[in-house]
């Protein structure tokens, strides 16, 4: 029977979109005690995060590390936290906290309060954080921002290197990677692909957040007296059947700068498919299929996942 140090411990954490960090903090908790108090902030209190649209519901959160520890044989509370403080004042029985290198000072300042208060202080464990596979720290922003699956999977990666697009990624990429529309959701961060779509867009003044086009339908050269009027603020370069550097970076400028028009020298069609990669989660994308209409694309973790494969093959 494997020896514990401690009967009860404390952690907190919002364990939003549950992740193999968090499941990583669990394990490493529940190896120290018999049993771990799991502190998870509240709704209010965690509404200050980056890319708050796209934070799970406290019941959601909530489900996420029962179902974990309950599969672990992990003995647990949960309590909600609306400060960094929860029960751990004022709880007799508990003898360590564990924390990560980011939360260390929330730690600090508990053990400062029981000083103040007369009680002792509570040993402190720390849990290295666990990185995605290019090496950056795993946190739930960045899966919320979109750059970074649950498990550690880094959408950008399959983008470092210029893609020229085989046979069987152009049939994956033949089907609508959405639904068909006939107007937008306009309440999230929007992005328009192709003259057709962007015109449609223009016509009925439709919120969007960067428009992206390159003065062609179905390959061959048009004017529209709506598109020719934009003002090129970037222009990226992008041969047909391929997704460049070029074209990356300067998606990645015209997000990061809030940009809002995207000249392509070349073909612009397969923004779409780096957009998804690059995209906060719950952002939309629209382009025109042909012949059929406007098709409007939830960025998702299925759809990352399923673009991320697809190019990664």
């Amino acid at each position: 029977m494997t020896h514990r140090p401690h009967q009860l411990i404390a952690l907190g954490g919002s364990f939003d979109h549950f992740h193999a960090g968090h499941q990583k903090f669990l394990k490493f908790a529940a190896s120290l005690s018999e049993k771990i108090i799991i502190g998870i902030t509240s709704d209010s209190f965690i509404k200050k995060k980056t890319h708050a649209q796209s934070l799970e519901k406290l019941k959601i959160r909530i489900r996420n590390v029962r179902n974990f520890c309950e599969s672990h044989k992990i003995k647990y509370e949960i309590v909600i936290l609306n400060d960094i403080y929860g029960t751990t004042l004022e709880n007799k029985d508990l003898e360590a906290l564990v924390v990560t290198a980011e939360t260390l000072t929330g730690a600090e300042k508990i053990n400062q309060a029981r000083k103040l208060m007369h009680e002792p202080e509570l040993k402190v464990y720390v849990c290295d954080l666990l990185v995605d596979d290019a090496q950056q720290e795993l946190h739930s922003a960045n899966i919320r921002s979109g750059k970074v699956s649950r498990e550690g999977k880094n959408y950008e990666r399959v983008l470092k290197q210029s893609i020229k697009i085989s046979e069987a990624q152009k049939i994956f990429l033949r089907k609508p990677l959405g639904k068909l529309v006939e107007q937008p959701k306009i309440d999230s961060l929007v992005t328009v692909v192709g003259d057709t779509a962007l015109e449609k867009f223009m016509e009925n003044n439709w919120r969007f957040n960067l428009g992206i086009f390159d003065h062609k339908r179905q390959r061959q050269v048009v004017t529209s007296k709506i598109i020719d009027q934009i003002k090129t603020e970037l222009t990226a370069t992008n041969p047909a059947g391929s997704i460049t550097q070029d074209l990356v970076a300067k998606l990645q400028l015209a997000l990061a700068k809030k940009i809002k028009y995207l000249f392509v020298e070349g073909e612009e069609d397969l923004a779409t498919v780096a957009l998804i990669l690059l995209l906060p989660l719950n952002s939309f994308i629209y382009y025109g299929q042909p012949g059929r209409g406007m098709v409007e694309v939830k960025v998702d973790e299925r759809m990352k996942d399923k673009v991320y494969d697809a190019l990664s093959h």
